[in-house]
């Protein structure tokens, strides 16, 4: 069960890194959920930093072990995490979108980022760290395209509250996932895709160009449709672009 173990640090460099160095020891188990009011040296995917206010958002890291998840099926995971936080924002009235593969944004403004580090036995996905950042109480992204929960509606919120109904959420999505109901959650993950069907403008190495995000692969690339044409995009591949040429 996810939480049935909750770790709580004033501070930390990363939640996922105080995760690694408990797995490494042989001190984590299964559902063991870490968070900390500050970290110091947060991390995003690709590289990015991810930078929050001390104790004004939520800094969670879950350990989770899965039952004969193939290697194949990794994009799974970020399915059904990516879906614990839009069903969670849905809860509090806001509606959101998944910027892929796995960035919460509300129109163009992001929410919360998640970073999964998993760890691999043979063909087998044997588990993952889950790394999720939800802004919540800050209000100054200087200069971030970002939004919080107090942003949008107008309130501060208990992070200890949130962290449990987050939790819930992610239970949920998990039962899914360990069911094995792997098409519904990929269906569901697509129906939230952000700018999915729409023509868009996007950056890659030959420039920017005009296409439709149509969906993902199998293992999780982005298609977009493009003069006519399908291509594939892994990360780092390709740069969304709003409709003013802007990188967000």
């Amino acid at each position: 069960m996810i939480g049935r173990k909750i770790i709580f640090k004033e501070t930390l460099d990363s939640t996922n890194n105080y995760a690694a160095k408990l797995l490494q020891s042989g001190e984590l188990s299964h559902g063991t959920v870490i968070m900390s009011g500050e970290q110091t040296a947060g991390r995003g995917q690709r590289g990015a930093v991810w930078a929050a206010e001390p104790y004004k958002n939520l800094i969670f890291t879950c350990f989770l072990e899965y039952d004969k998840l193939s290697v194949a099926n990794h994009q799974s995971v970020t399915h059904f995490v990516s879906l614990a936080l839009i069903d969670f924002l849905s809860f509090f009235g806001i509606s959101a979108s998944i910027k892929w593969p796995n960035d919460i944004v509300i129109g163009t403004k992001k929410i919360a980022g998640v970073l999964i580090e998993n760890q691999l036995e043979n063909s087998l996905l044997k588990s993952s760290i889950i790394g999720i950042g939800l802004n919540v109480n800050q209000t100054e992204f200087d200069g971030f395209n970002a939004t919080s929960l107090k942003l949008e509606k107008k309130e501060d919120f208990s992070i200890e509250n949130l962290a449990l109904k987050f939790i819930e959420k992610l239970q949920f999505r998990f039962n899914q996932l360990q069911f094995k109901d792997l098409e519904g959650l990929k269906t569901d993950y697509l129906n939230q895709l952000w700018l999915r069907n729409q023509l868009s403008k996007f950056e890659d190495e030959t420039g920017i160009f005009e296409g439709k995000i149509l969906g993902t692969d199998d293992f999780g690339r982005l298609i977009v449709e493009r003069n006519s044409e399908n291509k594939i995009y892994d990360l780092k591949e390709i740069k969304f672009l709003d409709r003013n040429i802007s990188a967000i």
